[in-house]
């Protein structure tokens, strides 16, 4: 269960009417405990599982049974047996199925001829539809496994846009950190390793602006007493908010910034850079997130670099920083990109591929 998703099922449902069940298979995971409410406007269910391997089960109960029941099925994915099951009785009772992939690192999209990958194929080229998130996906599908590109149509995967908008332009709450004067960068997400908050950290303290600059860091992770430590060591400003389980809080946080950074080595999408976009914030974005394709537009809205390059970082961030010092609103470019990227596009896009699948 995820905000984000919840709220596109919901606006999939209230443009559509149709008649939706979703079923879980996945076990919570321990950085992304969520506070999500249950859906008004669709039904959810927890598959029971047995046998538990990793974050998923082995066998589930009553996959024939839902199969039977529906008409069209959309499968997250292709890491559990869930899925492999599911697609077995679709196909076995003529059902349709659509393929949903939220994204993948452009550093990725080059697969190797291995047994992952001979799986992966079997299962995908199965699909009778594709729904699929920004250029990165689209690109990966055609590339690697001959999908027809009529098939193919953006999911939009996104925010409450809206909602961000509203929260950030309302009064915001500057109790949780110090007073700020200077150059906010928020960095928002988990702390892992792969998420590389070092290179952000180390491209501040090499930029010859960091006195300008105070960081905002929030989230929670594994990593967080090595950023601490390098922080120190590098004698920044920083300032932390641990994870924010409620959304409105979080999107206050975003608030108090002026960019954000998403530095990551391996990221399928990037969903915080929709959000800094909705927040109106200039975003500077690693080229190994899914997200800069379509969400960054060079010179515009912000920048991209390349991935674990810091000294090319820290001229991103010398670039925005001088952009928006001198009043430059790369922010405002920013929120017309994401304006065009909400769930309502997510639900006319659904509506497509179901038209298309029929035809």
């Amino acid at each position: 269960m995820a905000p984000y998703r919840t709220k596109q099922f919901e606006e999939i449902v209230k443009i559509n009417h149709f008649d939706l069940s979703v079923y879980y298979i996945g076990r919570s995971v321990k950085t992304r405990d969520w506070k999500v409410e249950n859906s008004k406007l669709f039904k959810e269910y927890h598959l029971t599982g047995y046998f538990k391997l990793g974050n998923h089960y082995l066998l589930y109960k009553d996959v024939k049974r839902v199969v039977l029941e529906n008409d069209i099925f959309l499968l997250g994915g292709y890491n559990s047996t869930a899925m492999f099951i599911f697609l077995f009785y679709i196909k076995k009772y003529h059902k349709k199925a659509i393929f949903v992939m939220d994204g993948i690192s452009p550093k990725k999209l080059a697969e190797s001829s291995s047994i992952k990958f001979l799986v992966k194929s079997k299962f995908i080229r199965r699909m009778d539809g594709y729904f699929v998130n920004g250029q990165v996906s689209r690109k990966y599908l055609i590339k690697n496994f001959d999908v027809n590109p009529d098939m193919i149509f953006n999911q939009y995967l996104t925010v409450d846009v809206d909602r961000i908008n509203e929260i950030v332009k309302g009064s915001l709450n500057e109790s949780k950190i110090d007073k700020i004067n200077k150059f906010v960068i928020l960095y928002s997400g988990r702390l892992l390793p792969r998420k590389r908050v070092s290179d952000l950290l180390t491209a501040v303290s090499i930029s010859g602006i960091k006195n300008k600059i105070d960081i905002l860091i929030v989230g929670s992770g594994n990593e967080l007493t090595n950023i601490r430590r390098l922080g120190k060591e590098l004698q920044l400003n920083i300032s932390f908010i641990g994870f924010i389980e409620n959304q409105d809080e979080l999107f206050e946080a975003y608030g108090l910034a002026n960019c954000l950074v998403l530095p990551s080595e391996n990221d399928p999408w990037g969903l915080v850079v929709n959000e800094a976009e909705a927040a109106h914030l200039p975003v500077i974005v690693s080229d190994a997130c899914g997200c800069a394709l379509d969400l960054v537009k060079s010179g515009i809205n912000g920048y991209t670099y390349e991935s674990k390059n810091t000294n090319e970082l820290s001229e991103k961030i010398i670039q925005v920083y001088n952009a928006v010092e001198n009043g430059t609103n790369m922010g405002a470019e920013s929120f017309k990109i994401i304006s065009k990227w909400k769930f309502s596009d997510s639900a006319q896009s659904f509506k497509n591929l179901i038209e298309k699948l029929g035809s």
